[in-house]
């Protein structure tokens, strides 16, 4: 069994402010942000350049450039053991089933209370 503070997380999202309270709240909860993205391109870059990928990534589904569809359709598809936590205002079932088609193994829907929500499904994810 791993150890919470043994794996790698990376946050991507469109908005500063959501990259920075997540990655505040992983940081505080002595998790391991190898690094943040503004959109999926951004994010599979970052990959490449490192020549590996994080554990899991907590990916926007709305955002510029390349979406979260099609950011967690490539992931899935190049890094298959990398896990993927889908963050969205949207929530409708149509999004969650899309996200879900795209490799997303975790929806969390930022209308809530995403800290209970995000430590929670980081713990399961990753023990």
């Amino acid at each position: 069994m791993h150890t919470l503070n043994d794996k790698t997380i990376a946050v991507v999202d469109d908005s500063p402010v959501v990259r920075a309270y997540v990655s505040f709240l992983l940081i505080k909860n002595n998790l391991s942000v190898v690094f943040e993205a503004t959109d999926g391109q951004d994010c599979l870059s970052k990959i490449r350049e490192a020549g590996k990928a994080p554990c899991v990534v907590i990916l926007d589904i709305e955002m510029p450039i390349m979406d979260g569809f099609e950011t967690a359709l490539i992931l899935k598809n190049d890094w298959p053991d990398t896990k993927i936590i889908a963050m969205s205002s949207k929530s409708d079932s149509s999004t969650i089933g899309q996200m879900a088609e795209a490799g997303a193994d975790f929806f969390i829907s930022k209308e809530g209370n995403i800290t209970d929500a995000l430590i929670n499904t980081l713990n399961m994810l990753l023990n």
